[in-house]
């Protein structure tokens, strides 16, 4: 071979299938790293309806007595207990007709709009609020031996709180993903 012949290096074979495991690399890296959030996503929206779930059955006994005894004012330091929970960003009680009886926090109105319940039961608009899901539970009151449906609960939550739980898994998965590109390039 003659010096006028030689291939510069950036055109050479092994320079563009280094690219390509490149490139292959980093495709991999980007589509196993977004399935890895998305079921880290899933299982740890999960754990928070399960943690709802939880509180319902906590609070049910007094939810079911208070609507028994007719108590409204009982329902107010109950409500704010549920929404002092971290995985809770709000509280709906409904009577057996499916009537609102209370609520506190951020719940979801008729049209399924969020709104803020503030301490007095008044209701306003919450902007740019999304991504909010909620459980749903019957209250039971025991009655001579038979249960009686007296309404249901629904305690709220979002997006927001499970991508909060997230963030510092989220963080270390950025980073060793970044550390495994670099280490590749």
């Amino acid at each position: 071979m003659h010096a006028d012949q030689i291939v510069p290096i950036k055109y050479s074979l092994a320079t563009h299938l280094l690219k390509v495991v490149v490139a292959l690399y980093l495709l991999l890296t980007v589509i196993l790293t977004s399935i890895h959030l998305y079921t880290e996503f899933s299982r740890t929206k999960a754990r928070v309806m399960q943690e709802l779930q939880v509180i319902q059955e906590t609070f049910a006994p007094g939810l079911a007595k208070a609507l028994w005894d007719m108590n409204l004012e009982q329902l107010q330091p109950t409500f704010l207990g549920i929404v002092h929970y971290p995985t809770v960003i709000g509280v709906k009680l409904l009577n057996e007709q499916g009537a609102e009886v209370g609520a506190a926090g951020i719940v979801t109105d008729e049209q399924g709009e969020a709104v803020q319940v503030n301490p007095e039961g008044k209701k306003g608009p919450v902007k740019g609020y999304s991504g909010i899901f909620s459980s749903t539970a019957p209250i039971l009151h025991s009655r001579k031996g038979k249960q009686l449906t007296m309404g249901k609960v629904i305690i709220y939550s979002s997006t927001g709180i499970v991508f909060e739980m997230l963030k510092p898994g989220f963080m270390l998965i950025m980073l060793t993903t970044l550390i495994k590109i670099v280490a590749v390039w």
